[in-house]
C-alpha cells in the first residue's frame, strides 16, 4: 500500500516533469482431531493476481514479461502515453503558469488512469471489465504446489500453526482486491464448506486480515447462518470500518494543504535513506503555481475515481461508514450507478451492523479475538492523517471495533476515567482497560476482554512481528486461551511491536558458523550475541529497547566476521551513507528556508 501510494503521488506530480489449485483431497482426519481448520482472509494485494487475454493466457508486456498485479503496468507504454498525451499540456502549463481549461490536469488523469487503473476497473454491475483474477486455492495448503504454499505463507507466516496442526488444516482465500465484494463473500462461504468437507470438521476458524475484515463484514451480513460453521474468529488489524486513507480520498480528495505539499508529505512517504528525494520533490513542485498544483491534484484524482474506480465495490467497502454518504453523493448518483449504488448501500448496512453481527455470532458460541496496532499516524496523503490514532493504514477506531484513543503525541489526559463497555462484553466492570501509556481506552471497544494492542505497530509489517503471529497461532489451537486474562505473563492485553523477520534467518545461520578460524575474542562475542538475541526472541512480552540492542550487537559481530568487503569498499559504503545523510540535511534545511522566506507558493509567485 505505501509503495503504491508513493508511486501514485509521485506520478501525479513528478512523472510529467521528467495455475489452477491441485485437486482437493480429504485429509483423513475425519474431524476426529481436536483442531478446527483455519481459513485466512488476507489483506490488500496479498493474493497473486494475473491479467489474462481472451484465450486464457497470461498477458505479457511489450518487453515479453508477465504483467505483475495488482496494476499490470507496461512501463514502455506508460512512457509513450505520457509523452503523447501529457507533454504538450505540461509545456503549456509551465510556460503560462496556468492550466487553461484544466487541460494538463485532465491529461495527467488520463495517463495515470490508463497506466494504473484501466486493467482493474469494473463495469456498471460491479464486475471486472478485464479478465483479471487471483490464483484460486480451493483446497488446503497441503494440496498446493510449493510455489502457491510459499506465496500464501508470505501473507501471514503461520508456519508454527502448520507444525502444530498440519498444513491440511490451513486454507488461504485468494482474491483480487478490486473484485466485487458480494461475489467474494459468496466465495468465502464456499471455501468454508470446502474446508468442512475436506477435513470432516463441522466448524472452522476465520482469520480476517486488513481488507479481509471488510470482506468478513459482508459474509456476516449476507450469510448470517454461517455462524453455525465458525469456531473462532481471530481478527488481525482488520479494516472493520474501513480506512480513512480510502474514505478521505473519495470524500474529500488528497491532502493538498500547503504544509503537506511543500513540507512533510513526500519526505514522510519515502524511506529514511530516500528522504532526500522527498525534499527534492518539494522543490520540483514549485515549478507550478500553488493554485495550479491544487487543481491538478484535485481534478486528476477525481478523474481516476469517477472514470476508473467508482464501480469497484471492494474499494467502496474500505470507505469508513462516516465517509460513505459523502462519497456516495459525489460518485454514485444517476441511473448508470443504480446497480453499484444498491450494492454499496447493502455493504454500508453490513458495515453499520458489523458489531451487532459479531455479538450475534458470540451468542451462537463463536469466540472472537482482535489483534490491533496503535500510536502510528496515517500516511500523510489525507487531511486527517495526524488527527486519529492508527497503525499507518487503518485508524484504531476501525481495527479495534470502537476503542477510544488520544491523537498521536498526546495522552488521554491526567485523571482520565475509562468510558466503560456498553455492549455487555466485559466480564468484570472493575477491569482496567486503559493502556499503561494512557493512550488507549480499550473499554469502549466492542471486545475489551478479547482485544490485544501492540504499541507502535506498523500495519504493513504486522506479519513480520513474531509475537503477533505467535499470539494468533496460540489463539487458533489453544482452547484454554479464552481472553486477555488467560496468559497475562505471556500475552498481555497491551504489548509492544517489533519486527523480527529480518533477523531470524541470519540468527539460525550463525548458530552453525564455523568459529575455528576466529579469534577467541570474536568467537566469544558471537556466542554471547547469539545468546542475547535468542533470549530476547524467546520473550513474548516485548522490551523494544532491549531487543534493538540485542539485534545491533548481533549484526555488528556478524558483519565483522562474515563481511567480504575489503577496507576500501567499507570506506566507500560509509562515505556513501554519510554523503546521503549530509544531502538530506542540506535539502531539509533549504526546504525550511524556502518555506520560511518565500512561503508555500510556486517559483513564479
Amino acid at each position: 500500500m505505501k509503495k503504491f501510494l508513493s508511486l501514485l503521488l509521485c506520478a501525479l506530480l513528478v512523472l510529467p516533469v521528467l495455475s489452477l489449485a491441485a485437486s482437493a483431497a480429504n485429509t483423513g482426519c475425519g474431524g476426529d482431531c481436536t483442531n478446527a481448520p483455519s481459513i485466512v482472509l488476507p489483506g490488500l494485494f496479498q493474493s497473486e493476481t494475473f491479467y489474462y487475454n481472451e484465450n486464457g493466457e497470461v498477458m505479457l508486456d511489450s518487453n515479453g514479461e508477465v504483467r505483475k498485479g495488482p496494476f499490470f503496468l507496461d512501463t514502455p507504454e506508460v512512457i509513450k502515453s505520457a509523452i503523447s498525451t501529457a507533454l504538450l499540456p505540461l509545456v503549456k502549463t509551465l510556460a503560462t503558469q496556468k492550466d487553461a481549461e484544466h487541460e494538463f490536469a485532465n491529461a495527467l488523469g488520463d495517463v495515470l488512469g490508463e497506466a494504473l487503473m484501466e486493467r482493474i476497473k469494473s463495469d456498471e454491475n460491479g464486475n471486472m471489465v478485464y479478465n483479471v483474477r487471483a490464483t484460486q486455492y480451493n483446497t488446503s495448503l497441503a494440496n498446493l504446489s510449493e510455489h502457491d504454499r510459499d506465496y500464501a505463507l508470505k501473507a501471514i507466516p503461520l508456519n508454527d500453526y502448520i507444525e502444530k496442526v498440519g498444513a491440511d488444516h490451513l486454507y488461504f482465500f485468494s482474491y483480487s482486491s478490486f473484485d466485487n465484494i458480494e461475489r467474494l463473500a459468496k466465495q468465502v462461504v464456499d471455501l468454508i464448506e470446502t474446508a468442512k468437507r475436506e477435513t470432516g470438521h463441522s466448524k472452522v476458524n476465520i482469520i480476517p486480515i486488513s481488507q479481509g475484515g471488510s470482506i468478513f463484514n459482508a459474509v456476516m451480513e449476507y450469510y448470517p447462518e454461517i455462524a453455525e460453521s465458525i469456531n473462532r474468529v481471530v481478527y488481525i488489524v482488520p479494516a472493520a470500518d474501513g480506512s480513512n486513507l480510502i474514505g478521505d480520498i473519495y470524500a474529500y480528495g488528497l491532502n493538498d494543504s500547503d504544509e503537506a505539499l511543500y513540507d512533510y508529505m513526500f519526505p514522510m512517504l519515502l524511506s529514511k535513506d530516500s528522504e532526500w528525494a522527498g525534499y527534492l520533490v518539494n522543490f520540483l513542485l514549485r515549478i507550478f503555481p500553488k493554485d495550479v498544483l491544487n487543481d491538478v491534484l484535485d481534478i486528476a484524482v477525481d478523474k481516476l475515481i469517477s472514470e476508473y474506480l467508482s464501480n469497484t465495490t471492494c474499494l467502496w467497502a474500505l470507505i469508513p461508514s462516516s465517509s460513505y454518504p459523502i462519497a456516495r453523493e459525489k460518485y454514485l448518483t444517476g441511473d448508470s450507478k443504480a446497480v453499484i449504488r444498491e450494492q454499496t448501500d447493502r455493504y454500508y448496512k453490513a458495515q453499520l451492523n458489523a458489531k451487532k453481527n459479531i455479538l450475534a455470532m458470540r451468542e451462537k458460541g463463536v469466540q472472537v479475538f482482535d489483534l490491533v496496532g496503535y500510536n502510528k499516524a496515517l500516511y500523510p496523503i489525507v487531511a486527517s492523517w495526524n488527527k486519529v490514532n492508527a497503525d499507518g493504514i487503518i485508524q484504531l477506531s476501525s481495527s479495534s471495533l470502537g476503542a477510544v484513543s488520544a491523537k498521536i503525541g498526546n495522552t488521554l489526559g491526567e485523571g482520565y476515567t475509562q468510558e466503560g463497555n456498553s455492549y455487555g462484553t466485559c466480564s468484570d466492570p472493575t477491569h482496567n482497560h486503559i493502556d499503561p501509556r494512557n493512550i488507549v481506552d480499550a473499554s469502549a471497544g466492542l471486545l475489551p476482554d478479547h482485544t490485544f494492542y501492540f504499541y507502535n505497530q506498523d500495519h504493513e509489517q504486522t506479519g513480520g512481528c513474531d509475537v503477533v503471529i505467535k499470539l494468533a497461532t496460540r489463539l487458533l489451537w489453544d482452547k484454554s486461551f479464552k481472553d486477555v486474562y488467560s496468559y497475562p505473563n505471556e500475552y498481555p492485553q497491551f504489548n509492544e511491536f517489533r519486527v523480527t523477520k529480518w533477523v531470524t534467518g541470519p540468527l539460525e545461520s550463525m548458530k552453525n558458523y564455523d568459529t575455528s578460524n576466529l579469534s577467541p575474542k570474536d568467537a566469544a562475542e558471537l556466542e554471547a550475541a547469539i545468546a542475547a538475541l535468542d533470549s530476547e526472541l524467546q520473550k513474548t512480552i516485548v522490551d523494544k529497547e532491549a531487543f534493538d540492542a540485542a539485534v545491533a550487537r548481533f549484526n555488528a559481530i556478524k558483519d565483522k566476521i562474515t563481511s567480504t568487503q575489503d577496507e576500501s569498499e567499507k570506506k566507500k559504503e560509509t562515505f556513501k551513507t554519510k554523503l546521503t545523510e549530509l544531502f538530506t540535511i542540506i535539502l531539509r534545511f533549504l526546504s525550511k528556508i524556502f518555506n520560511g522566506v518565500f512561503g508555500f507558493r510556486g517559483f513564479s509567485k
